[in-house]
């Protein structure tokens, strides 16, 4: 098992987000930290295009000696074919770039699943959604997306790697794992506008402690959103 952190830098709605800084560290560093602090022993991979616009990724993956593989822009689902080959995993963790704030207790649930069922072709929190946006998770078989790319995908399943098995539901076996809290699932702890930036910004300055550790799970870092976004409004 590996974990692919799915990242671009040319964003439409807010370029570069992946690495605007939050308290002094980028979006994608806060994500691989929580990830690294969990104790969650599993290889960490950024995949990105092959592109010049995803080059600052890439130089700065190398400063910080994180792995990182390039491929399609436009086919994410051969980019992360082509890493599992490379890195000979027969399962991966899909994990998106712009979620700094990522509850890694949520992948754990995952990968519990995961660990008790091999045969899952895909487990995820998003098929019906009742965490927050910013706290997804997918793992993915790798001979199910193999075979999914061979039956041929649409321009946009390609482009949205999943979205395949979510169109074909009664042909792969797929688990959706739930929260028993649905109170936050329209709840925004991704990044993807400059508003929502702003806010992940002010939740950071109430979830860390001294060493700049992410100290609350989803729930309450939800509440604060809430709490927030209802004074500005």
């Amino acid at each position: 098992m590996i974990i692919f952190i799915q990242a671009r830098y040319n964003s439409s709605r807010l370029p570069g987000k992946v690495l605007k800084n939050i308290k002094g560290r980028p979006i994608l560093i806060w994500l691989i930290e929580n990830l690294l602090n969990s104790k969650i022993v599993l290889p960490i991979v950024v995949l990105t295009s092959d592109k010049e616009t995803d080059d600052p990724i890439v130089s700065f993956c190398k400063k910080r000696n994180i792995k990182y593989f390039r491929g399609d822009l436009c086919d994410v689902s051969s980019r992360f074919l082509k890493a599992s080959i490379h890195y000979n995993q027969t399962h991966f963790v899909r994990l998106s770039a712009d979620s700094p704030l990522f509850d890694p207790c949520i992948l754990k649930e995952a990968l519990s699943i995961a660990n008790k069922n091999p045969n899952y072709d895909l487990i995820t929190n998003v098929q019906k959604r009742t965490f927050p946006k910013g706290q997804s998770v997918e793992i993915v078989r790798f001979k199910a997306l193999e075979r999914l790319i061979k039956d041929g995908l649409t321009t946009y399943e390609k482009e949205h790697v999943t979205a395949g098995f979510y169109n074909r539901k009664k042909e792969y076996l797929i688990y959706n794992f739930v929260s028993n809290n649905t109170n936050y699932k329209d709840v925004q702890l991704s990044v993807d506008t400059k508003e929502d930036f702003l806010v992940i910004k002010s939740i950071f300055q109430e979830v860390l402690n001294t060493n700049k550790e992410v100290i609350v799970g989803w729930e309450e870092m939800s509440y604060i959103y809430n709490r927030i976004k209802k004074i500005s409004n």
